[in-house]
C-alpha cells in the first residue's frame, strides 16, 4: 500500500515538474504546454493548470475593468464642470456600470450553463475532466478578450 502512494506521489510531482517547464506565451495569454504529454491523467492535470491561469488572467482583467469603472467616477464627481452637466454624467456612469455588472451576470450564467455540454457529452469517461477544463479555458479566454476590449474604451 506504501508502495503504490509513493508511486502516486512521485508520478504528480514529475508531472507537476514537467508541467512548470513547459510554460508557453501565446499573444497574451500564459499557457502550460500539453502537447508531449502521454497518460489521460497527465493531460487532465495539465489542462486544470490551463485553466487555474485563465481564471487568474480573468480576474485580474475584471479587477482591472472594476478599477476603472471607480475611476471614472471618482473623475467625474471632481470635475470642475456645471451641476446640470456633472448630473448627466453622473446618471451617464451609473447607468455603464449597472450595464456591465448585468453583462457579467449574464456571461457567468452563460460559462456555467455551456459547462454542461462537455459534461454530458463526455459523462462517465476519462476525458471528461480535460474536456470540461479546456470549454472552460476557451471561454475564459474570449471573455479576457472581450474585457480587454472594453478595457481600452473606459481609458479612452
Amino acid at each position: 500500500m506504501k508502495i503504490k502512494y509513493l508511486a502516486f506521489l512521485i508520478v504528480i510531482c514529475f508531472s507537476k515538474l514537467y508541467a512548470q517547464e513547459s510554460y508557453k506565451f501565446s499573444n497574451d495569454t500564459v499557457y502550460v504546454n500539453c502537447d508531449s504529454l502521454n497518460t489521460q491523467f497527465e493531460l487532465n492535470q495539465c489542462s486544470g493548470e490551463n485553466v487555474f491561469i485563465a481564471q487568474n488572467i480573468f480576474y485580474n482583467t475584471w479587477h482591472k475593468v472594476l478599477d476603472e469603472l471607480q475611476k471614472r467616477k471618482e473623475r467625474v464627481a471632481n470635475d470642475t464642470i456645471e451641476d446640470s452637466l456633472k448630473k448627466v454624467f453622473t446618471e451617464d456612469e451609473a447607468r455603464l456600470s449597472k450595464a456591465i455588472l448585468e453583462n457579467q451576470d449574464k456571461w457567468k450564467d452563460y460559462y456555467e450553463t455551456s459547462l454542461h455540454i462537455p459534461e454530458i457529452l463526455y459523462n462517465g469517461g476519462s476525458m471528461m475532466p480535460m474536456q470540461v477544463s479546456g470549454c472552460k479555458r476557451y471561454l475564459l479566454q474570449q471573455r479576457i478578450k472581450e474585457l480587454n476590449f472594453l478595457l481600452e474604451d473606459l481609458t479612452r
